[in-house]
């Protein structure tokens, strides 16, 4: 097996890293822990009477109770950093023996398996741009030379998490959506590029493509009760403004607005939604017909 780059020091918190040669101790971890398939070493960490051995061919760990697999039979990782676990195909592994996210990186690197963050998006978020503005902050990209300005965008974006963090559930995940995209914006200025931004970019799409499909969801809908309308089904004026306020269209405040003011609300649904003036029209003259 090639070079492991976290199998090294920084991986042990509480314990000790022993690769190539190993302790006398190790008879006993493989007598409690392990089994007599175990052939080639590859590192051992030796933490009081729980432990990890790494072979060429599959895992074995201790923490808690016993757990072993052969890499072969990995399909998902998963880190929680909050809560500090880690998942090995949905088996949870807690201990603050070892870092876990050197641990998850080291097995992804075995296995090739990506691994992937076990959070509600949103959190997603507040890690993967937390990291990027640490890095920033301290020299992680060499070619990049912060300005006063750019010290105020991040302290700004920090604050603004800060904030978000207090906020109810709903509006959490809406404040994050636009945290990020200011995010991903200023991150794109820099000129900037790495696998946190990657997976900022990632969710940002997802989250397009679903409010996309809400808006459709929901217009076609309301085109189904304007239909309504039209046939003498008075009923289904209260749904039809039900139907409009879910997907955020104000149709009382839109009846008193000055042709500016609709005019302005019209492009605020396009960015919210993500769609163009002309598409809105395209759907406007559907429900007109």
């Amino acid at each position: 097996m090639d070079e492991l780059e976290y199998l090294d020091e920084t991986l042990v918190l509480d314990g000790q890293l022993y690769k190539g040669q190993y302790p006398a101790s190790i008879s006993k971890a493989i007598y409690q822990y392990g089994d007599e398939t175990i052939k080639e070493i590859i590192g051992y960490i030796e933490c009081e009477d729980e432990g990890v051995i790494l072979t060429n061919e599959a895992i074995y760990l201790n923490f808690s109770k016993p757990f072993h697999c052969l890499y072969n039979e990995i399909t998902s990782l998963k880190y929680n950093p909050d809560a500090s676990y880690i998942k090995i195909n949905n088996i949870s592994i807690m201990t603050d023996k070892i870092h876990l996210e050197y641990f998850i990186k080291l097995l992804s690197e075995i296995t090739h398996i990506k691994w992937t963050l076990d959070l509600k998006d949103e959190d997603q978020i507040h890690y993967y741009i937390s990291i990027v503005l640490d890095d920033l902050l301290n020299d992680g990209y060499e070619d990049i030379l912060l300005s006063n300005d750019d010290y105020i965008t991040i302290r700004s974006i920090q604050e603004d998490m800060q904030i978000v963090d207090g906020y109810d559930t709903t509006t959490r995940e809406e404040e994050y959506d636009r945290i990020n995209q200011q995010a991903l914006d200023y991150f794109e200025t820099l000129g900037l590029d790495s696998d946190e931004i990657d997976a900022l970019s990632h969710i940002h799409r997802q989250h397009l493509n679903l409010n996309r499909q809400s808006f459709d969801q929901g217009m076609n809908e309301y085109a189904d009760l304007l239909n309504g309308l039209k046939h003498g089904d008075a009923s289904s004026y209260n749904k039809v403004k039900g139907m409009a306020g879910s997907i955020g269209v104000d149709l009382d405040a839109m009846s008193h607005m000055s042709p500016d003011e609709l005019n302005q609300y019209i492009d605020e649904l396009c960015n919210r939604f993500n769609i163009s003036r002309s598409q809105l029209e395209t759907l406007a003259k559907r429900f007109t017909k």
